[in-house]
């Protein structure tokens, strides 16, 4: 028991003695009833009314984010040639600053490395496309896309059937026709040159465009052609050069990736001409008529875009000069290449992109074409 209800025994217990204690005193009497009132009715409460509800607040709806594309590219060779690996960083560059992707890279100059960087990238699984470009990848694609099926991958000049791949390839022989008629007109010793990186089949397909175009306008041309045999040896590609000079070229044209800034270097120090690749006339602007060019960048971003917007179409496509594939700096060229020859180049685009003209893709087929439009 605690305190408080001691102390009311207590109480209770003095006042019922008290009680007895009177009781014996006093007389007893009669008890007289006390007349008691009806209990008062109970004040009635007010009815308080019920609160009224009120609404959960709507949740505001949260825009779903965006899923981050991420890109990544093989390079073999590398950056800095001017060619076509600087193209397709360019094309990266613009689709992180235009798309907001964000992409990574691997240089490579190891052919048998290609293979290991590009699966390893692959299994990380958080690039939505992975690029390669050079035709010496195809039977490293072709392994992998079966590998990762899952896996999106561009290639660039690598054609390959597979239904997570996209294989874009130029039609070179389309520009190097045209290449060839502006060579044709502007030598002096009707012998010009072709140098090579690798020889690879895209080679005959420059080489027999280039020469049916410089044989079209100038029969009585002649065309040296030789190989570095790499991407990358600038040194020997400006010896090769020289042989040719040496040879009576002054004219030479280069697909060599960075060993094509050796071929440069040559023209320099004979003073002799070359037509290069991409955006290389600025290198030497006295010497350079005119680039080749393979908008490579364009279809890197193109590409990005169809997997950002979820349009990733895979299968083969061939561009030349009706699909603004392939076309030639006529506009930024050497005053050399004067207004007749540009219109000339002109003219002849407009036969090639209405089929009119079909260039030959291989030197085995430049006469059977030129005896065909009667240019023997």
């Amino acid at each position: 028991m605690n305190k408080i209800s001691k102390r009311l025994t207590v109480v209770i217990a003095a006042l019922l003695a008290v009680s007895i204690a009177l009781a014996g005193c006093a007389p007893a009497a009669a008890p007289t009833p006390t007349p008691t009132k009806p209990p008062a009715p109970p004040t009635p409460t007010a009815v308080v009314a019920a609160p009224t509800p009120t609404l959960a607040p709507t949740a505001t709806p949260t825009a779903v984010p965006k899923k981050e594309v991420r890109v990544a590219e093989v390079f073999f060779g590398a950056l800095g040639d001017r060619s076509y690996n600087d193209y397709a960083m360019k094309g990266l560059k613009r689709a992180k600053e235009k798309l907001g992707v964000n992409f990574d890279y691997v240089e490579t100059k190891v052919f048998a490395e290609i293979e290991g960087y590009m699966r390893d990238l692959a299994r990380t699984g958080k690039y939505d496309l992975i690029i390669f470009a050079g035709n010496i990848g195809e039977p490293v694609l072709k392994k992998l896309s079966a590998e990762f099926p899952n896996q999106k991958f561009l290639t660039i000049t690598a054609m390959v059937d597979a239904p997570n791949i996209a294989s874009y390839d130029f039609k070179m022989e389309e520009a190097a026709f045209l290449l060839g008629v502006v060579a044709g007109r502007i030598t002096k010793t009707n012998v010009t040159g072709f140098i090579g990186g690798v020889q690879i089949p895209q080679m005959k397909k420059y080489g027999g465009g280039f020469e049916a175009g410089l044989r079209w306008v100038n029969p009585k041309a002649q065309l040296l052609t030789t190989f570095v045999g790499s991407w990358d040896d600038p040194v020997k590609g400006q010896d090769l050069a020289l042989a040719q000079y040496a040879n009576k070229a002054d004219i030479i044209f280069t697909i060599a990736g960075a060993s094509g800034l050796g071929v440069i270097e040559a023209g320099k120090k004979q003073n002799k001409y070359v037509i290069g690749f991409m955006d290389q006339r600025y290198l030497a602007p006295d010497n350079i008529l005119l680039c080749y060019v393979a908008n490579m960048d364009i279809v890197v971003y193109n590409v990005i875009e169809q997997v950002v917007k979820g349009t990733f179409k895979p299968g083969r496509f061939y561009l030349g000069l009706k699909e603004n594939g392939v076309w030639v700096t006529i506009d930024d060229a050497h005053p050399l290449v004067t207004a007749a020859i540009k219109k000339e180049v002109e003219d002849l685009k407009q036969k090639v992109v209405s089929g009119e003209i079909v260039v030959p893709d291989d030197p085995a087929g430049v006469e059977a074409f030129l005896k065909k439009h009667g240019k023997l």
